[in-house]
């Protein structure tokens, strides 16, 4: 009894220590990348606060809960400049990643010790500091998994909490819901003497977030852009592997991670992780528990069915951060059940350095990329000074009914600026004009209402662009070509004091 008293109180101190020292590291990260997905989150959730519609004023083809939760930082902040956005942001995934581990703490205990403490240390390389969807899901879909897999059986109060992380997890990020798929089965099997009650209290806690989303989105336009362009031309036209060699691959990733991954930090993690859940799943067959077995593979497998190599970093490899920390979550608890159930020293010593190893890695690969002190300044000039002069730029030479067109993803010159945007497409991607009502679009927007300003930091012939593009000016930029384009005719409106004013950002007309 003294023993088990001592380890609630000691376990939480330590949890709270340790995630103090971590969270203090990732301030420090706060202006350390530039990405444009998340950026993509902040200047759509910016468009909702002012009215318009995710689907039918502004195109995307993601789930929607990442613009309106931007949205909702964003109206109960009101930052004012690009840093404060940027930091404002990344201080609440701060605050999510710690309410999430207290309640997942609080629930599993040690189960999730293993979770917390490697996640923790190595999500930066997968970008789980920065604001999105993949960052978001992790939390609740860990709590999910360990729920459903574990033995206790729900409390009605705990089955309307699955069902909020659900409905969290289905309208965050659409390649995660096989996973969700199978995990619900698991949960109606576990749950399958009150199966239609317990459906209902689920049902019940998923309601919260789809109401959430209902006012922010075209209904009908929804279901045509996540889901019939993302099949009929996104998956298609981004996939390296058709879709069966992609699901097989994926099925198989811990393999895979062996044979093909990268040898970078997160992919020596990975492959260590990968054959420690090989060694449990040969420990299952061997001891013939081959539901236990099967279930572990269905849900690691699932939650990668969009294949993406192991190894991969920063932004080529966010898309693996569900599936990784699934990995961490099914080896960290099998590692601890199989300790607690061995009945030999030997054993014991063996599961225990099982789960030594992957920290001790994950506290190598901190001390030289999450802890080391970073100059914020430099990190601010250099990932975000180009989109905010830019914004600046145009802002001064902006009128009432002024719109802008970017291409392909300069996201935040949009919030900078301040300015309305031209069309359904806030962004232009080669995938983009590859699809001809997207294309036709566009199109028909510089045809009869031409944008006033284009930020092109791309190759206009490969988008199409070349030729509307000779209605404009481009702006010079400390007197080389830039990428802020002025339509002709605007030009001519421009008054000396705008002049000066460009002139203080290093912008000129040519």
């Amino acid at each position: 009894m003294r023993r088990k008293l001592s380890l609630n109180l000691i376990l939480p101190l330590v949890l709270i220590l340790f995630l103090l020292f971590t969270s203090r590291a990732y301030f420090q990260q706060v202006f350390s990348f530039h990405f444009v997905d998340e950026e993509d989150n902040f200047t759509l959730g910016n468009y909702l606060l002012k009215g318009d519609k995710l689907y039918t004023d502004l195109f995307s083809h993601h789930q929607p809960l990442g613009y309106v939760f931007s949205a909702a930082i964003q109206k109960v902040t009101h930052p004012n400049t690009i840093p404060s956005l940027i930091k404002k942001h990344r201080q609440a995934m701060v605050v999510w990643s710690l309410i999430w581990y207290g309640i997942i703490f609080a629930r599993f205990r040690l189960k999730a010790a293993p979770f917390i403490a490697i996640f923790e240390l190595t999500k930066l390389s997968l970008l789980g500091n920065l604001f999105l969807s993949e960052s978001l899901i992790a939390y609740p879909l860990i709590y999910l998994s360990l729920a459903i897999l574990g033995e206790e059986s729900f409390k009605t109060w705990e089955q309307v909490f699955v069902g909020f992380c659900f409905g969290l997890s289905v309208f965050l990020l659409s390649p995660i819901w096989p996973l969700l798929l199978v995990l619900g089965i698991l949960f109606i099997l576990k749950e399958k003497k009150t199966a239609l009650k317990s459906a209902a209290f689920v049902l019940l806690g998923a309601l919260p977030v789809a109401l959430l989303i209902l006012p922010f989105i075209g209904v009908s336009q929804y279901f045509h852009d996540a889901f019939y362009i993302n099949l009929h031309y996104y998956i298609p036209l981004t996939s390296d592997d058709p879709m069966q060699i992609a699901v097989f691959k994926g099925m198989l990733a811990p393999i895979f991670s062996l044979v093909e991954g990268l040898n970078s930090p997160t992919g020596i993690l990975i492959k260590i992780l990968s054959a420690i859940f090989i060694v449990q799943l040969a420990i299952l067959v061997k001891k013939g528990d081959w539901r236990k077995a099967l279930i572990a593979f269905l849900v690691l497998g699932s939650a990668n069915i969009r294949y993406i190599r192991s190894g991969q970093e920063y932004y080529t490899g966010f898309h693996l951060l569900p599936w990784f920390a699934v990995l961490i979550t099914l080896t960290g608890w099998m590692n601890l059940e199989f300790f607690k159930n061995a009945k030999k020293t030997y054993l014991k010593i063996l599961f225990a350095l099982l789960l030594f190893l992957p920290l001790a890695y994950s506290l190598f690969s901190a001390s030289k990329l999450l802890f080391p002190k970073r100059d914020t300044n430099l990190d601010l000039y250099i990932n975000y000074s180009r989109q905010s002069d830019a914004g600046d730029a145009i802002k001064i030479m902006k009128a009432p009914g002024d719109t802008l067109f970017v291409a392909p993803d300069e996201w935040l010159v949009f919030w900078e600026a301040q300015i309305n945007h031209s069309g359904k497409m806030l962004n232009y991607y080669a995938w983009n004009a590859q699809v001809p009502e997207l294309r036709d679009s566009v199109s028909a927007d510089f045809k009869n209402n031409p944008p006033t300003f284009v930020y092109c930091d791309c190759n206009g012939d490969y988008l199409g662009l070349s030729e509307p593009l000779k209605n404009y000016r481009q702006l010079n930029k400390d007197k080389n070509p830039s990428h802020v384009y002025i339509l002709s005719s605007k030009m001519a409106s421009l008054g000396k004091d705008q002049l000066n004013k460009l002139s203080f950002y290093g912008y000129s007309l040519p």
